[in-house]
């Protein structure tokens, strides 16, 4: 393919990113329903766990880079840089609003949690990582929260907040699809799988899985991911019968 027409395929070709991946591997009934007014549903993120997920984020590369835990005066001012972020300082209900989200985010993480968690290790570190990658005329796209390398490793993580609905880690469909997206931006197989956790006690909970074999693992990926895409592209949004339909938010519209 020409530069040319690689341009004209990024420029043209619809775009999914790898949540509406997830939600289709879910239910491709749910992914139809999810395009209308309900389009935001699955990709709502509560403002106090985003906020929590930078700072564990920054701390952590920041510990990285360092080889020292961050100090709690650094955790604060942290806290008071992401919550005032954008905020208008003549606005006085602007800054008191952000005042009080610094406050209740300070003493939720209070104490001494990144400290323990936070180990040396030999590794650098990038945030916030954007990727894309066409697949079957569509670009899948998507943002890695954290990934950390040496000279050996790559490390794919996804920090998240402890919930009794995540997947596997080796099955995380969302992960291991950002490992793909690095690994055909490197042009080398991430060798980690690493989830991030904080639970309600705000204790850090680390799982890592290591990819024995790079090379089916990511065919495996890359066709989990070609199916769903192939079914959006086709529109065959058939519904997936499961435990969980009686919680689904569209179960009045789907008629199975």
């Amino acid at each position: 393919m020409s530069n040319s027409s690689k341009s004209r395929l990024t420029q043209t070709s619809p775009s999914l990113s790898l949540s509406d991946i997830v939600i289709g591997s879910s239910c491709l009934k749910k992914y139809e329903y999810g395009l209308s007014k309900f389009s935001d549903y699955n990709r709502k993120t509560n403002m106090g766990t985003e906020l929590i997920r930078k700072v564990i984020r920054r701390a952590y590369v920041n510990k990285l880079r360092s080889g020292k835990s961050p100090s709690w005066r650094s955790i604060t001012g942290l806290i008071d840089k992401i919550c005032f972020e954008g905020i208008d300082t003549k606005d006085d209900d602007a800054v008191d609003e952000a005042y009080r989200r610094s406050l209740k985010l300070i003493n939720r993480v209070q104490g001494s949690w990144f400290k323990p968690y936070f180990v040396k290790e030999d590794y650098e570190g990038f945030l916030d990582l954007g990727l894309r990658r066409s697949i079957l005329g569509f670009i899948i796209n998507d943002t890695i929260d954290l990934v950390l390398f040496n000279e050996k490793d790559v490390v794919v993580c996804q920090v998240t907040e402890l919930a009794d609905n995540l997947s596997p880690l080796y099955n995380d469909i969302r992960l291991r699809g950002q490992a793909w997206l690095l690994a055909q931006e490197i042009g080398k197989y991430p060798t980690q799988l690493r989830r991030i956790m904080w639970q309600p006690t705000d204790k850090i909970k680390i799982e890592t899985v290591n990819i024995i074999k790079p090379e089916e693992f990511y065919d495996k990926t890359q066709k989990a991911i070609g199916h769903i895409v192939d079914a959006i592209k086709y529109k065959t949004f058939y519904p997936s019968i499961n435990e969980q339909c009686k919680t689904c938010p569209f179960r009045k519209k789907c008629s199975f």
